[in-house]
């Protein structure tokens, strides 16, 4: 009685059942259908595909996020030897010995510059920096917090500068503005294929005030021949435990709000009696932040989980949760078996009934019918998709495919939806 094929059909409403709504505070970017980077505008839904592949990968749903990093989209840049770097950024010149050239440019919708640094180390060990907030001195933070940086990486000429360094940086600065611990991710891997890297760090000095983020090639020797180009595209800086979509920025810090898809109401198609069925196609990027239960799909009340029949993925075992409550009090709950793995396609189903209900994931049907199901006496009103009663826990990742059914499928049914 409700049907929606987002990574097939693209849109928001179609299929078998009333509208969906969705809301978002700002702009958000997807990859459209050629791989390019597009920014949906507020309350838009993104259909996103797979960069490289093109596959259409459905509805993302994420999140809220700020990206801290003043000028990701790398404003006042000017081509030219040494050329002029973005505003606000500090990129090492014509010094030690190295000559810079700065190129600007844009490719798949994301803006770039090219830094070619070329020469004989002279008065080394140096680092080479790419920084891009060296007129900012760093981001309000607190010990305890958990940080993320990312940042996409082409090396399009030459090679790193052999026994260095190459590294996106996350430090941790008091209110002096002193560095007191950091952490590196190394992007020593970048290839002539522009691709992100990303690591996080949790904040755990007692002092600390600020986190900063910067770019860098260090402990280049003395006498060591320099000849590579760097392009940086889209760097970002945010609070939380993994990276999300990329959020643009030209003169200030800019939040994207969270993706909320919710049907409301639900009386139309969903059953009086309590006998139903579930199904979701997704794929999700991140297990979550620690004991957090990402949601899939989830039949709630709006505002409460006291009535609840969802399918989540459960960060500490990396697997797809079941659960069917009623006045708050669980009824059913299985865990898949495979467990789940991060970024792929799988197909999760359950089937509810009056002392009996099955769970099914990637064709495989879990434990035994559940022969001691209560159901529930009042009725759910909202239909949420990706998110938990519309204000947190989020999947941060694709609905392909979502549907419901008044009343118990089989367990052959379940295993071949989800096969």
């Amino acid at each position: 009685s409700f049907r929606r094929d987002f990574a097939g059909v693209k849109t928001l409403n179609h299929g078998i059942g009333p509208d969906i709504t969705f809301t978002r505070t700002g702009t958000a970017t997807y990859f459209d259908a050629t791989g390019t980077l597009t920014t949906a505008t507020a309350d838009t839904p993104r259909f996103d595909h797979n960069p490289v592949t093109l596959e259409s990968r459905g509805l993302l749903i994420e999140e809220g996020r700020t990206n801290s990093l003043p000028n990701s989209q790398m404003s006042g840049a000017v081509t030219g030897s040494a050329g002029t770097a973005p505003t606000g950024w500090q990129i090492s010149g014509n010094a030690n010995g190295l000559t810079r050239t700065i190129t600007t440019g844009s490719i798949n919708g994301f803006n770039y510059i090219d830094v070619n640094l070329v020469g004989t180390i002279t008065g080394g060990p140096i680092n080479l920096l790419f920084d891009p907030q060296a007129t900012t001195a760093g981001y309000t933070a607190s010990s305890g917090q958990t940080w993320t940086s990312s940042c996409y990486f082409a090396l399009t000429g030459g090679a790193f500068p052999t026994s260095s360094s190459p590294v996106i940086r996350i430090s941790e600065r008091n209110s002096s503005n002193s560095t007191i611990a950091s952490t590196n991710i190394s992007i020593s891997t970048a290839t002539s294929t522009l691709s992100r890297f990303s690591g996080t760090r949790t904040l755990n000095q007692a002092t600390t005030a600020e986190v900063t983020l910067d770019i860098r090639v260090d402990s280049v020797p003395d006498g060591a021949s320099v000849d590579f180009t760097l392009r940086i595209a889209a760097p970002q800086l945010e609070q939380g435990a993994f990276a999300t979509s990329y959020i643009p920025t030209t003169n200030a810090a800019v939040t994207r709000g969270a993706d909320v898809a919710v049907v409301t109401p639900i009386s139309s198609f969903v059953t009086q009696t309590g006998d139903e069925s579930l199904f979701a196609e997704f794929s999700a990027y991140t297990y979550g932040a620690t004991g957090s239960f990402p949601r899939i799909v989830q039949l709630d009340q709006g505002s409460t989980n006291t009535e609840r029949y969802s399918h989540t993925i459960v960060q500490s075992a990396s697997n797809v949760f079941i659960t069917y409550s009623v006045n708050n009090v669980g009824q059913f709950s299985a865990n898949s078996s495979p467990t789940y793995s991060l970024n792929s396609t799988a197909k999760t189903a359950s089937g509810i009934a009056f002392n009996n209900a099955r769970h099914a994931f990637n064709g495989v049907l879990i434990g035994a019918d559940d022969t001691s199901i209560t159901l529930r006496t009042s009725q759910n009103t909202h239909l949420q998709i990706g998110n938990d009663k519309g204000t947190g826990i989020f999947l941060n990742g694709h609905i392909r495919k979502i549907a419901y059914w008044p009343r118990r499928l089989t367990n052959a049914q379940l295993q071949a939806l989800t096969t």
